[in-house]
């Protein structure tokens, strides 16, 4: 009884001065000779999350205790960063599919809190070794569309009539591809990789979406994104980023070799490279086009060949209309900036390189050989340079038998090579060099007239002008999706 008394009086006492029992204390303070606010644990506000490889990651929330302790300092590490990493301020970073521990351990004490993150594959980037049916398929309206990765390579799959898909060239088919999807620079195998005649596609895509990190090793008859096409059409799409390898025939950043198609709105930013001499086209929009329509369409990617190398398209019988090209273009034997080679009854109309063009051979601005066709109401204002001794020119390097007209380059210094040396066997009318009495107008050709870039003689926005020479000139610009 009398201890009884003792405690409750003990317990009055503490009351009485504003104290609390140190045991549960949950902010404890330093006693009179230590001045240390200990850690007494660490935990987060969750035990597990699921994120997204490649998107954004995810600040972990990590509560030290107590609030006050001196050093609140932790340490995060992760069990598998293959698959996620942490950042010291406990930011997580989703790299790709699978699952570890995020552990925060506490300097002081060394307490530990764990998290189990989930990390799921990126639907729109492609693991290669998926392909999945896109889910929006109506093969009785014949419309599809694709908005995964996979969904890219099943379309792959089923024009080439590999990895189990059934063999389709989607003749009549309307496609549109809704999403930017990265192709992650896995070994692509290009869509109509022509090895049958079956495996070519003949389908019309309406929405291009944009594709990055394309990647088409050596070893493909046809090497681009889509390998071969006939009566197709393809619009608005965009390769972000990615190259293009070949050591065979053709090779192109949208298509290797395409028969009576259409390219519209298309943009080419991947490097297109040929590594074996004797091999034919490379090209950022079409290696070959064997009939057929190029308009609007834009390469920035950097184009070296071997035989052939053009900006736009490499051997072309058919029509380029309102391209541009800003890519440089290197070959050993034949380069052109806008096209290689020309045939009779072509036309190239409203079209402008600025990107660099060289050959040990010949090179020439707009286009490499003329051989008969019609270039109309375009310039050249890249740098142009040619082998030793042969034909080189700032539209042209040899016309043989075509028609240039209206048409523009900058001129050059007597001691460059292409200035008067175009081996000229056709006809010519009003080619000039940019000067201040030399300036494009539409009183020369309709082609050159000025609009929104919908209909002929209205692809050029501006036609700028000399303004001084120097850094006041303003060339000619085209209209539309130029990057």
């Amino acid at each position: 009884m009398k201890t009884l008394r003792l405690s409750a009086l003990l317990l009055l006492l503490m009351a009485a001065c504003g104290k609390s029992d140190p045991g549960t204390d949950p902010d404890p303070k330093p006693g009179p000779g230590d001045q240390t606010v200990r850690v007494t644990g660490v935990s987060f506000d969750r035990e597990n999350c699921t994120l997204t490889a490649g998107l954004l990651g995810f600040a972990l929330p990590c509560t030290v205790k107590p609030a006050n302790a001196t050093d609140p300092s932790v340490t995060w590490s992760s069990s598998v960063p293959g698959v996620a990493t942490v950042d010291p301020s406990g930011h997580i970073t989703p790299l790709s599919k699978g699952k570890t521990i995020v552990t925060a351990k506490t300097t002081d004490g060394g307490f530990t809190a764990s998290c189990e993150v989930t990390v799921d594959a990126n639907a729109y980037v492609w693991d290669g070794e998926s392909y999945t049916q896109p889910k929006v398929m109506n093969a009785t309206a014949k419309t599809l569309s694709i908005e995964y990765a996979s969904d890219l390579a099943w379309l792959a799959a089923a024009v080439n009539g590999t990895h189990g898909v059934a063999q389709n060239d989607f003749a009549g088919w309307t496609l549109n591809i809704l999403t930017a999807i990265d192709l992650n620079n896995k070994p692509w195998e290009p869509i109509g990789s022509a090895k049958t005649s079956n495996n070519v596609f003949r389908g019309t895509i309406t929405s291009g979406g944009s594709i990055s990190n394309l990647n088409v090793p050596v070893g493909y008859y046809s090497a681009g994104l889509f390998g071969k096409v006939e009566n197709a059409t393809l619009r608005n799409i965009w390769i972000i980023s990615g190259s293009v390898s070949s050591d065979a025939n053709l090779a192109a950043g949208i298509c290797a070799d395409a028969v009576n198609s259409t390219f519209e709105k298309c943009v080419n930013r991947a490097s297109v490279t040929h590594t074996k001499l004797g091999t034919q086209h490379a090209a950022g929009i079409c290696g070959r086009l064997l009939g057929g329509l190029i308009l609007q369409c834009c390469n920035t990617g950097t184009i070296s060949g071997q035989n052939y190398a053009a900006g736009i398209c490499g051997g072309m019988v058919g029509v380029t209309k309102a391209c541009l090209n800003t890519g440089s273009v290197s070959a050993v034997q034949f380069a052109g900036g806008i096209a290689c080679y020309v045939e009779t009854g072509c036309e190239l109309v409203a079209c402008v390189n600025q990107g660099t063009v060289s050959s040990q051979g010949r090179a020439g601005g707009l286009c490499c050989d003329l051989g008969g066709g019609t270039i109309t109401a375009s310039c050249n204002i890249g740098e142009i340079t040619g082998g030793t001794g042969q034909p080189c020119g700032g539209i042209c390097a040899l016309n043989d038998a075509g028609h240039i007209e209206a048409s523009y380059y900058i001129e050059k210094k007597p001691s460059d090579t292409h200035v008067g040396q175009t081996k000229n066997k056709g006809t010519t009318n009003i080619v000039w060099y940019f000067s201040e009495d030399h300036w494009p107008s539409v009183s020369q050709h309709s082609q050159w007239g000025t609009g929104y870039g919908e209909g002929d003689n209205k692809y050029w926005s501006w036609l700028g002008g000399w303004n001084g020479g120097g850094e006041g000139i303003v060339y000619p610009r085209l209209y539309g999706i130029y990057p």
